[in-house]
């Protein structure tokens, strides 16, 4: 993946708060990725349920200030998906070249 990815670990996705999404758009990210294991094998059963609420929320937000809800979203992963993981990341990196430039203006909506 490219150089200007950035990953961030935490113990499930439910806990990356929509407030925290929204201030990562505003501090400059182009785009986010939410990655969670898979329902079945998860410590936290309904933190898939959570996740969802939370990018409807992000959704609507972005939506409101004019920016593409494509930016966001959600995958599951097992432990040995290296590649499912790599081309989700590299397939978002690509539709960003497709994407307009978020403008400060738009930023600051968030």
């Amino acid at each position: 993946y490219s150089e200007d990815t950035r990953i961030i670990r935490v113990p499930s996705s439910s806990r990356i708060s929509p407030n925290l999404m929204l201030y990562a758009f505003k501090e400059g990210a182009d785009a986010i990725i939410l990655g969670d294991c898979v329902k079945k094998s998860s410590r936290f059963p309904w933190s898939k349920e959570m996740t969802e609420k939370s990018l409807e929320i992000v959704n609507e937000k972005l939506k409101s200030a004019g920016i593409d809800g494509r930016r966001v979203v959600f995958s599951e992963f097992s432990a040995g998906a290296l590649n499912y993981f790599l081309n989700i990341v590299n397939g978002m990196a690509e539709n960003l070249k497709q994407y307009e430039r978020i403008k400060e203006t738009q930023r600051k909506e968030l």
